[in-house]
């Protein structure tokens, strides 16, 4: 049903792909500071022209700049670069993210994390779902291992790269005796999780904007998995944003009970500081 859709996508995400990769390989390294990029805003163009000459009446919501009202309750939510900010320092994970919402259902997710690294793998890392179509890692279908239901010292969850102090022994302490992974970019954090490369992946604090999210989620539940947010919290999508509102902290894993689980376990720690 989304297989023009599946296809269009992947070719435009693969052009950005390149764009990345020629970045990286600029002699003078990657142009930007803090959390820009010229890239960043590069990539979404080129996204967001593609979208809007073959999908005229679709929506789409994006991170550098305008996005654009549609008129059929479709909308494309764009990541042009999730994780800047840790790829100007020298880390690779980071990724294109791309989600579709059709009339409030989450119907595609698309997240391409072309640089290879020890978590990404020697190809990159490029996890795509349809509805209607299998999960794919690399253009192959995915065989998932069976999810683990509990944490153990060979499960491993990935977390932020910005982890310091308190902050990273508390996590070590809630996500024991599970092995600690840093990973640049939560859409590529959702990615390995959805195809069975982590046990979980999570960012406990911050409130993810809509376009960092939409992408990760559909491959999650694409693979039968979830995200909740803190607490619990369900989050669900109208053709606009992602729901609710004040959804602080992502916990994610194939076996939704343990991401609950997780969820709940941080709730007291984050609770704390907001009153501080």
């Amino acid at each position: 049903m989304y297989q023009r859709e599946m296809t269009f996508i992947i070719e435009q995400m693969k052009r950005g792909g390149e764009m990345l990769q020629e970045e990286v390989a600029r002699p003078d390294g990657p142009r930007g500071e803090g959390k820009k990029a010229p890239i960043d805003e590069e990539i979404e163009l080129v996204l967001k022209q593609q979208i809007l000459q073959y999908f005229p009446d679709d929506a789409i919501v994006c991170e550098e700049g305008d996005g654009y009202t549609g008129n059929n309750m479709r909308t494309w939510f764009i990541d042009p670069h999730d994780g800047t900010e840790d790829f100007l320092n020298g880390h690779r994970e980071s990724s294109i993210s791309v989600g579709l919402v059709d009339h409030g259902e989450l119907v595609l997710g698309a997240v391409y994390a072309p640089i290879p690294t020890e978590l990404t793998g020697e190809d990159g890392l490029f996890v795509t779902w349809h509805k209607e179509g299998t999960l794919q890692l690399n253009g192959e279908d995915v065989r998932l291992p069976p999810a683990e239901e509990v944490l153990t010292a060979e499960s491993r969850v990935l977390v932020s790269q910005k982890l310091r102090g308190e902050r990273l022994a508390e996590n070590e302490r809630l996500l024991a005796p599970a092995q600690l992974v840093p990973c640049a970019s939560i859409a590529t954090r959702l990615a390995l999780v959805a195809c069975g490369k982590a046990t979980a992946g999570l960012s406990a604090r911050h409130p993810l904007c809509d376009w960092d999210l939409a992408g990760g989620h559909a491959l999650l539940k694409g693979s039968g998995a979830d995200v909740v947010g803190l607490g619990g919290v369900s989050i669900s999508w109208t053709e606009q944003k992602a729901m609710p509102d004040d959804i602080c902290g992502y916990f994610a894993a194939r076996h939704v009970p343990l991401a609950d689980k997780l969820s709940n376990d941080f709730l007291p720690y984050v609770e704390k500081e907001k009153v501080r």
